[in-house]
């Protein structure tokens, strides 16, 4: 028998007990099946087997994978054709069929697909295909350029294949709105300058001039070369947009009974307050009708002006790309997740060119070439299909 410990040892026994497990526990689970272990869950959506790569495989930038071949769905379009010439040298390049070549700008590259026909190009061979070649007897693609090779589609991947890619309507679209938006603003600067000039002959002589105008009259704001100077019909000073956003008849200035836009100061006093100081300087109305023209005239054009916004709304949809997303079914960023304009307002819904999804302005910043969508100069992607860093 064990003689008894006396209480100092067994004190010191739990003291040492206590330091060396007074810590935080860690549970710490250890790896029994490592992820090399086990193939990949994702099944390819058209012919149902599964990709052969190891589990947690895009971590490391590794696509999904299958030797077999798939078979081919119609749903899906999951086939791409091959250019022939560098199928034969042991190289496997995909060629869509476009518009126009690279080398043709907007409007050549058009008349030649009203001529000749949709191309293919392979960026290594150059064009290998016209549709309309000759005036009779073409051949099929397939016959002499391209062989056909049905792909696999995963679902967690972007597929860039043939389908939507013939964009002739929104790339003429896009040249239209460009050209028109570059004279625009080439124009803008005279177009204002002349605008004021005509504003200052036909104004009322109680406004202050538009060339006397430096600042908002009531908050100080500073007017910039292209923002528009507002007067109040009340009192005939300078104000910005935020400053005079009331409206209300101004009949002892002329304006008849109508609401017309007054400052914020205007719009508390009382009429007779008003009349009492138009009599103090002048003693009587002033005339308004140059200006009551003039403004008509300016509404005119500027619904001429604007009047294109609402065609191209219509030619939008009717030239849109088959693999673009409808606006109407767009309602908030690819990217991000901010909420987007319905297409009923003002504001643009922006598609890129190589998902073409919808996306917001500040995720589609980057510029890029899309050749397997038939974009051969520089057009928007978003951040998602952007290939280029920062």
């Amino acid at each position: 028998v064990r003689s008894p410990r006396p209480l100092s040892a067994v004190l010191r026994v739990m003291q040492f007990f206590n330091e060396k497990f007074c810590g935080e526990v860690v549970k710490v689970v250890p790896e029994l099946f490592p992820d090399d272990y086990f193939t990949c869950t994702v099944s390819c959506q058209a012919c149902r087997r599964r990709c052969e790569k190891t589990m947690n495989h895009q971590r490391d930038g590794v696509g999904h994978f299958r030797a077999s071949r798939c078979v081919f769905q119609a749903s899906l379009e999951n086939k791409i054709m091959l250019c022939k010439g560098c199928k034969l040298q042991g190289n496997e390049v995909q060629v869509v069929e476009k518009v126009s070549a690279a080398s043709d700008n907007l409007f050549s590259g058009l008349a030649k697909y009203a001529w000749s026909g949709f191309v293919l190009e392979c960026p290594n061979c150059g064009i290998i295909y016209r549709s309309r070649q000759n005036w009779m007897g073409n051949k099929e693609p397939t016959e002499e350029a391209a062989c056909i090779e049905v792909c696999h589609v995963w679902p967690d991947e972007s597929q860039l294949l043939g389908p939507g890619t013939q964009n002739a309507g929104r790339r003429l679209l896009e040249g239209i709105s460009g050209t028109a938006e570059v004279v625009r603003d080439l124009s803008a600067g005279p177009a204002k300058a002349l605008t004021s000039w005509m504003t200052d002959q036909i104004a009322p002589p109680y406004w202050v001039p538009n060339s006397e105008i430096v600042q908002c009259h009531a908050c100080g704001h500073t007017f910039q070369t292209m923002e528009s100077k507002h007067h109040c019909r009340a009192c005939g000073y300078g104000f910005c947009e935020n400053c005079s956003t009331k409206k209300m008849p101004v009949p002892w200035r002329g304006w008849s009974e109508s609401e017309v836009r007054v400052c914020d100061a205007c719009y508390q006093l009382s009429e007779s307050k008003r009349q009492e100081e138009i009599v103090a300087e002048n003693g009587q109305p002033n005339q308004l009708a140059p200006r009551r023209v003039g403004e008509v005239v300016a509404g005119a054009a500027e619904a001429l002006v604007y009047g294109w916004q609402y065609p191209k709304a219509l030619f939008q949809e009717a030239v849109r790309p088959a693999y673009w997303q409808a606006d109407s079914e767009i309602s908030e960023c690819c990217v991000c997740g901010k909420g987007l304009p319905s297409p009923e307002s003002e504001d643009s819904i922006h598609h890129c060119r190589a998902c073409g999804k919808g996306v917001c302005g500040e995720c589609s910043k980057k510029r890029e070439k899309v050749p397997l969508r038939g974009w051969d100069t520089l057009v928007r992607v978003c951040d998602n299909c952007s290939h280029t860093d920062g």
